[in-house]
This record gives C-alpha cells, sequence and structure tokens, in this order.
C-alpha cells in the first residue's frame, strides 16, 4: 500500500464515517433510509432536490377539491479540471439547468408527485439540451395500504453512502452535481406498504417490471495493464450493451419488514431480480488488419438477503447495514461476479448544534474466491484465453472485488455558520484495500432567501489498476455552481 494513503487513512479515522464496499458503485450515493422514511408522503429523492430548492414556498392553489403546489429550481454549474496526461485545464461540464416540482393531493386518498428537468449545456463530452423526468408517480392512501405506482427512486438502507442493501436503484456515476442525489436514476415501479401499528411493522413489497443499469463514466478499458499482456497490439472499443427485455420474468421483485420502535428502527429484506450494475463480456474478437476486440456491459440475476438497523446510545446515533449477494451463473458466465458479504457499521453525533460528525467503517468479504467466472467455458484459442482474463479482471474492479477481503472509512463532516448562512461539508471514502480514495468538500453560502452559492471539487485517486485510478483524470475537478428556486 503506497505509504501517503495509509497516513490519510489514518488521519480520516478521526474525524467521520465509514465505506469498504463497492466504492465505485456506492460513491456519492448520499444518505440512506432515514431521510428517507421522513420524505415518505412527497418522494424520497426528489423531495431531497426539492430541499436543496428551499426555503422558497412556491405556488399553491386548490380547484374542485384537489390541492396543488408548484415549486422549481434554477442553477448554472462550471466544473473545471486537469486534461489528461497534461498540466493544462480544461472545461469538465458547463450546463444550465430548470426544474419544475409539482404535487397534488385529493383529500386523504391520494396524492401524486412530478419533478421535470431540463438541462442544457457541456454534459459527459457533448452539448446537448436533455430533458429528464426526474419522478413521476401517485400514491394512494387505502386504509392500512399505502400503494404507489409510477416512475420513483427508491432507496433502501439506513448507511450513509454505503448501502449493501440498497439495489433496486440504478445510479448514473457521470452526473456532475453538488447534490450526491442527483445521480440517482429513477424507473417505474409498483411498491406497497401494509401499516401494522399495532404490531410496530410496516411491510414493504416492491416489484420494478423494467431493467434499467447503473451508467458507469467513460474510461480506457484497454488502459492500466488490461491487454498489455496480449502477443500483439490489440484495440479494444466498447459496443452496444446486452440488457433484457420487457419480459416480465426479466423483472425484480423485493420485500421488507420494518419494525419501528421509539428505541430502535430495523429491517429485514429480501430481493431477487436483475443487478442494477452490470458486467462485462467479450462480444468480439477479430485478427483482420490487427488484433482488435469488442466488449459489451452484460446484465445478470442475483439475489440479496439484507438487514439494517438505526438507534440512539448516550447523545450518539448508532447504524448498521449487512448483506448477502449471490449472482446467479457464476460458473457459466465471465461477467457474474461472486459472492459476497458486505457490511457498515456507524456513529454521528452532533456537537454545540452546528456541528455534524459521521463516521463509518464498511468491510466486504468475497465468497468463492477461488471459482475463476465461466469456468464451464474454457477456450482453446490462446488469445481468447488471455483475452478473457483480462476481461475477469475488469468485471473484478466493476464489482468492487479486487480483493478478497476488503476494509474502509467513509466520513461525513458539516458545520453550519454565520447564523445558518454558511455551510461547511466535506464527504470522504477511502478503501484502505485498494488504496482508492474518494473526497467531496463543498461550501454554500445563503446569499439570501431562496439564492445561494455552492463552491467544491470531487477528487478520485487511485492505483493505475483500480477504477478510481482509471478515472481519476476524467472525473476529478473543482466547480462553481449558483441556485435560485421558487
Amino acid at each position: 500500500m503506497r505509504s501517503p494513503l495509509c497516513v490519510l487513512a489514518v488521519l480520516l479515522l478521526y474525524p467521520g464515517p465509514a465505506v469498504a464496499q463497492g466504492l465505485f458503485e456506492e460513491a456519492l450515493a448520499g444518505g440512506g433510509e432515514e431521510e428517507t422514511e421522513q420524505q415518505a408522503a412527497e418522494g424520497e429523492a426528489a423531495s431531497e432536490a426539492g430541499a436543496d430548492a428551499a426555503p422558497s414556498s412556491g405556488l399553491s392553489a386548490s380547484l374542485g377539491g384537489v390541492g396543488f403546489e408548484l415549486n422549481g429550481r434554477l442553477r448554472a454549474a462550471l466544473y473545471l479540471g486537469r486534461v489528461p496526461d497534461r498540466t493544462a485545464a480544461e472545461v469538465k461540464a458547463g450546463y444550465g439547468e430548470a426544474a419544475l416540482i409539482m404535487r397534488a393531493r385529493k383529500g386523504e386518498w391520494g396524492d401524486a408527485f412530478g419533478e421535470l428537468r431540463l438541462r442544457g449545456g457541456l454534459v459527459d463530452g457533448k452539448t446537448a439540451v436533455e430533458p429528464d423526468l426526474r419522478e413521476g408517480y401517485i400514491n394512494l392512501f387505502l386504509g392500512p395500504v399505502d400503494l404507489r405506482v409510477g416512475h420513483q427512486v427508491i432507496i433502501w438502507g439506513r448507511a450513509d453512502g454505503v448501502n449493501p442493501t440498497n439495489n433496486l436503484t440504478p445510479r448514473d456515476m457521470r452526473v456532475r452535481s453538488p447534490n450526491e442525489d442527483d445521480m440517482r436514476l429513477a424507473n417505474l415501479a409498483l411498491r406497497a406498504h401494509l401499516n401494522l401499528e399495532a404490531l410496530h411493522l410496516r411491510w414493504e413489497v416492491v416489484w420494478v417490471p423494467f431493467f434499467r443499469a447503473t451508467k458507469l463514466p467513460s474510461f480506457n478499458f484497454a488502459q492500466a495493464g488490461a491487454m498489455t499482456s496480449m502477443p500483439l497490439p490489440v484495440t479494444v472499443k466498447l459496443g452496444e450493451p446486452d440488457y433484457p427485455d420487457a419480459d416480465i420474468t426479466n423483472g425484480t421483485v423485493a420485500t421488507r419488514v420494518h419494525l419501528l420502535l421509539s428505541a430502535i428502527e430495523a429491517s429485514v429484506s429480501y430481493l431477487i431480480g436483475t443487478s442494477v450494475m452490470p458486467g462485462l463480456k467479450l462480444q468480439e474478437l477479430t485478427t483482420t488488419g490487427g488484433l482488435a476486440a469488442t466488449m459489451a456491459f452484460v446484465s445478470y440475476r442475483h439475489q440479496v438477503v439484507g438487514a439494517d438497523f438505526s438507534t440512539a446510545l448516550g447523545g450518539f446515533g448508532l447504524r448498521g447495514e449487512f448483506a448477502y449477494r449471490e449472482p446467479f451463473g457464476l460458473e457459466t458466465y465471465d461477467h457474474v461476479p461472486r459472492p459476497e458479504l458486505s457490511y457498515v457499521l456507524g456513529v454521528d453525533r452532533e456537537f454545540f448544534g452546528e456541528l455534524m460528525v459521521l463516521l463509518q467503517y464498511s468491510g466486504k468479504a468475497v465468497l468463492r474466491w477461488d471459482t475463476t467466472p465461466g469456468l464451464q467455458e474454457s477456450f482453446t484459442d490462446p488469445i481468447k484465453k488471455l483475452t478473457r482474463e483480462q476481461i475477469i479482471t475488469r468485471n473484478q474492479m466493476i464489482a468492487s472485488q479486487l480483493e478478497q477481503f476488503q476494509h474502509g472509512v467513509t466520513f461525513r463532516v458539516g458545520w453550519n455558520t454565520l447564523h445558518e448562512t454558511l455551510h461547511l461539508e466535506v464527504m470522504g471514502m477511502v478503501n484502505i484495500s485498494t488504496e482508492e480514495l474518494l473526497l467531496r468538500p463543498k461550501v454554500t453560502y445563503d446569499i439570501a432567501d431562496a439564492l445561494s452559492v455552492v463552491a467544491g471539487a470531487e477528487i478520485y485517486i487511485g492505483p493505475d489498476e483500480s477504477l478510481f485510478g482509471m478515472i481519476e483524470q476524467t472525473m476529478s475537478a473543482g466547480y462553481l455552481q449558483l441556485q435560485a428556486s421558487f
């Protein structure tokens, strides 16, 4: 391990929370279910974005017994970073965005929520104007049963940043935003709760009929040692992904049982379906005009058994999360990761009413470590055999399984000062085992009601053969954002 990162990892243990699970998959995932439960009536992710747009009250009206509320946000952001392999700077992203947030309620029977965004500018290396339905769903309140149907973000887990039980919501890791929640992607889903208040229980069932994959940042699949051991120079490119169609058997079903007591909240969960994090497979290998390999992202099925809790003890908040994940087809397909056991334990506390400190430790044990993915498929061609070995290595990085046993730390420190007009925050993740580091410092100043300026940075550091190392120069950037809300 690099000695500077060892020292940094030790120093980071003092200020805040922990992470060691899938740094890449979980990076910037934001908070867990404690926020979600408070936002249930308005929508988890969209409400957080709406809170980001506060403190404006928006417009409200009533027509025919239906209450309406309209809020919105305008923001402009500029991201600057280093030109890869050079000492010069470049614009990584620059955009303007308008968001319209709508709510409607009909008595005690139900309500509706929608958020529509329009972003224009330089995003992910190209200039475009892109509309996005962030969320759009309807809630029905049928006695003890609450039903939500529509395009929605579903967040599971009570840990911060690393949530082993949170496997329903994909992410767009290419998104550049000071709001970590913006990386979450909504999907069509049916979500039902049966409230058993007398037993202090709530039973949740979720059905996601359609597959939507996590989107990864662009990086060179052939860099950092990949394909370098090939006997001939090789060109590597990315082909069209191989994702499941809309057949009902390709959907995902999940359920949770919550225990809701004044002293502790906890849940146990089970999910079976298609993993939102895809793997890589060799799509085509040609030798005409030189060796060329085409790789493609492909989905796989898995099941996850999980549990989480949150409580308070002596002024400290305590939280934990555990999950066992078993992908299907390990010995048949080389894009399927190994089974794994992930866990997170954290503590948080508020000091002086202004300073909030969160510290978490997380770990992962990769099971069946000696089993080679796709073992049943053997290649006699030495070129194909060696290419597959390189793809398996890449899949280990994507699935955060480079080491059999992983340990890490996550922290988040926030300080509100100047009569709560200046907000300082730093969030970080350190995977001690793979030497990967993510830092997100941020300063927010409220110029006036509903008008703020944000300055910060997103810093990725890692060895060349790691995921953070591969995106270090393309994704690391400093930013400035101006936002107005109504």
